[in-house]
């Protein structure tokens, strides 16, 4: 089968269909396929490939702090806090909320407007 992407490109694929009665017979060839393909998964270059790149995330995610909430671009997580400038009371429970967020390990930033 040949496959025509939107951008003009085409892929050649086989299509295979394997029929029997037999649902033992099936089930053997389901896992010699699946184990064939395990098999051009797991050569020790594509394991070794896979072993770095978990070792590379684990130690970007050790060297992230605690303390905070982080994104999937190990940003940290900013809760932007706006009030309006006036009474006290306003700048007081912005205040409030802030340390409160602070104490669940959230970061805010406190926005006067």
């Amino acid at each position: 089968m040949t496959f025509v992407q939107s951008n003009g490109n085409t892929t050649n694929e086989a299509l295979h269909l394997y029929i029997s009665a037999d649902q033992t017979k099936l089930d053997n060839y389901k896992k010699e396929l699946q184990d064939a393909f395990n098999a051009t998964q797991n050569t020790p270059a594509l394991v070794a490939n896979r072993e770095r790149a978990k070792q590379e995330k684990i130690n970007q995610i050790q060297q992230l702090k605690d303390e905070y909430y982080y994104n999937d671009k190990n940003e940290v997580f900013v809760l932007k806090i706006g009030y309006i400038v006036g009474p006290q009371s306003t700048e007081s429970y912005a205040q409030k909320i802030n340390e409160s967020l602070k104490l669940l390990g959230i970061k805010t930033e406190l926005i006067p407007f």
